[in-house]
């Protein structure tokens, strides 16, 4: 007698069929959703994909960003390791070009015809002038070369 006059809650409510039929497929589509996303969203992003993690480990995508870090760890002490070698080669660089810069001051001006009532003597050669003893150091090394190349052929 109860069970005969006792009616379900859910068919009480005054929800239509196709509300019922809407939120049933509603809670299952949100069920399906949250399971194929645990199952396989981790393994479908970019740099995660393919990392060989077994996929019903829930420490899987914990690994994998783990193993990510530590990429990145290594490529920036790659860098850094980089740019201190960089700085060492400008050191270098910027040693050589000083070195170079005091070897012109260092050469003597050439032979050249000064003009009247001026004094050569105790001046600082100037940049031209060191360009130039050096382009005649150069020259007459060259014809050295080629003159010893010469006698060698011969």
């Amino acid at each position: 007698m109860f069970l005969s006059n006792h009616k379900s809650l859910w068919l009480e409510t005054n929800i239509t069929l196709g509300m019922k039929l809407f939120l049933i497929l509603s809670l299952l589509a949100l069920c399906d959703a949250w399971f194929w996303n645990r199952r396989h969203l981790p393994f479908k992003r970019g740099n995660l994909a393919g990392k060989g993690l077994e996929q019903g480990s829930p420490a899987g995508p914990l690994k994998a960003i783990v193993g990510e870090i530590d990429d990145l760890r290594h490529d920036i002490a790659t860098l850094t390791g980089r740019v201190d070698e960089l700085e060492s080669n400008f050191e270098e660089l910027v040693s050589a070009i000083e070195e170079q810069e005091n070897g012109y001051e260092s050469l003597e001006p050439t032979a050249e015809p000064s003009s009247p009532g001026t004094s050569d003597q105790g001046s600082v050669p100037s940049d031209e002038t060191a360009v130039r003893a050096l382009l005649q150091r150069l020259e007459s090394r060259l014809k050295e070369k080629q003159s010893e190349q010469k006698k060698q052929v011969n």
